[in-house]
């Protein structure tokens, strides 16, 4: 007597079920994804912004600038001019004298800044893996300047101004004289108002009113940004996060006041 193979009487009984092979080896199609490092690929530095030739627009302290000085230069250019029997057209930029380094007030690029800049870019990606570049990407703080300047060169009571210049985003570079896409986007910090005091107040309790103003600005810096971080590292599976969710120290409300100038 004939007998049919078991599998022939299923093929012609209709009961073979044939297993899948996605099914059967459904681990070999599911595709891992790459979690990158953010803090290899999104390094913190600090750089100092080239001023005038020979000067460094930045400084890592407080660079004060006082009428003396200046008196001393326009000396040295009129004598020079003497000298030489001929005038200079070129005249100078008080804001490119070396002045005098106030080590009690250092740059808080230099200190906390990259700290917390570091800090805010962790609470991001932790709230946004999907956001961290592929590509290298580094965050600069480009220190500009960081200077307390007299106003009036003629007044000997004149007020001295503070001005603290800094930037933080990506770092301005070129290949082949041609700017890379992105470079030097970020936060543009710089004092939105005058801040000015007469000198003896700047410099009453070792500078105490300058690293209190220098301090509030940083804040505001690191402020501003982390309000840009949705735009500098979009996230392409979630929506913006607040910048209030980040754990940024924020900037103290109202205007810094020196001490001997408060009322009760």
């Amino acid at each position: 007597m004939f007998t049919l193979h078991p599998v022939f009487s299923a093929l012609v009984l209709g009961t073979l079920t044939l297993l899948a092979p996605s099914m059967a080896r459904a681990d070999d199609t599911e595709e891992e994804t790459e979690v990158l490092d953010w803090e290899e690929q999104v390094p913190v530095e600090v750089e100092l912004w080239p001023g005038a030739p020979g000067h460094a627009a930045g400084t890592r302290e407080l660079k004060l600038v006082q009428r003396s000085t200046t008196g001393k230069v326009v000396a040295s250019q009129v004598a020079l001019s003497l000298l030489t029997r001929s005038i200079s057209g070129q005249g100078f930029n008080k804001e490119n004298l070396r002045g005098t380094k106030v080590r009690s007030v250092p740059n808080p690029a230099f200190g906390p800044m990259p700290e917390q800049v570091q800090s805010a870019l962790a609470d991001y990606f932790a709230a946004h893996p999907a956001a961290v570049p592929a590509e290298y990407s580094p965050i600069q703080l480009t220190v500009k300047e960081f200077s307390l300047i007299y106003r009036e060169l003629g007044d000997e009571n004149t007020d001295y101004v503070l001005q603290q210049e800094i930037d933080i985003g990506f770092p301005i570079l070129r290949t082949r004289f041609r700017q890379l896409p992105g470079a030097g986007e970020g936060a543009k910090c710089r004092m939105d108002e005058t801040v000015s005091a007469p000198l003896e107040a700047w410099q009453a309790d070792d500078y105490a009113y300058a690293r209190q103003v220098v301090e509030q600005h940083a804040n505001q810096c690191v402020s501003s940004f982390v309000a840009m971080l949705p735009q500098l590292f979009p996230d392409p599976q979630q929506g913006p996060v607040e910048a209030a969710t980040l754990g940024v120290p924020a900037a103290e409300a109202g205007d810094v006041v020196p001490e001997g100038e408060q009322q009760g």
